[in-house]
């Protein structure tokens, strides 16, 4: 997929670093500058405790729904967590359990105030200042003509399409963006919404389980000409000038 998003968009961050390894392709933007060697050989290390654990369990990284596992390893039980909560596969949240790993691991060698981890369009936020985000969502009307404010703190943002991206999708959304201070959190749950949301009716039934879901900070939906939003302040931009 092209990451034309990534030349658009204005992060206000002195340093900014790319890393590509197998299925991970991260922009990791901060105050201070990092050291890409040390954080790719962290990245290695967390694909090895997932590619190990795959050896005894296959299904780990197929399966679509939970999988029974009384003790799992203790840095894949999020994954196990989220997975039984949503009812869906344990790699559902994958994106979003290795931003949450390396953003521990760079919050723990640095002292960053401001720290933006992007990987395949989910994102780890940790600013000092409010935030603007701009939403794409592929042909819908409201693709780049609105996006959401978020208040200085820590987040989790995740999204799932059925018509954008690379993403397994079994609902009909363009966007189904999650936002909470748990990116892991946040994958499964925009995954999930993702899923259920298959006409205007169902995006009404998924803000009621927002409402409802403690973690959840915010949710936006767009399907086509329709939006549901929750949780989160709203703002436009005029294509005309």
């Amino acid at each position: 997929m092209d990451r034309f998003y990534r030349k658009i968009v204005d992060y206000t961050l002195s340093y900014q670093i790319e890393i590509k390894y197998k299925f991970t392709n991260f922009l990791i933007l901060s105050d201070k500058k990092l050291d890409k060697k040390k954080i790719l050989r962290e990245i290695k290390r967390i694909y090895k405790e997932i590619e190990s654990y795959t050896l005894k369990k296959p299904l780990f990284v197929s399966s679509l729904k939970p999988l029974k596992e009384e003790n799992p390893p203790l840095p894949l039980k999020e994954l196990f967590k989220y997975s039984q909560k949503t009812g869906l596969g344990p790699l559902a949240g994958i994106a979003g359990f290795f931003s949450k790993r390396i953003a521990e691991f760079i919050k723990d060698r640095f002292n960053l105030e401001n720290l933006i981890i992007e990987n395949g369009g989910d994102i780890f936020l940790k600013r000092n200042r409010d935030s603007r985000i701009l939403i794409y969502a592929g042909d819908s009307p409201f693709s780049m003509r609105m996006g959401f404010k978020l208040e200085k703190g820590e987040y989790g943002i995740a999204t799932s399409s059925k018509s954008v991206g690379h993403s397994l999708s079994f609902g009909n959304t363009d966007v189904a963006t999650v936002i909470s201070e748990n990116p892991v959190f946040s994958d499964f749950y925009a995954t999930y919404f993702g899923n259920i949301i298959k006409n205007e009716k169902d995006i009404k039934e998924a803000l009621k389980i927002a409402r409802k879901t403690k973690e959840i900070k915010g949710l936006i939906v767009i399907l086509k000409d329709k939006i549901g939003i929750y949780g989160v302040e709203i703002f436009k931009i005029d294509n005309k000038n």
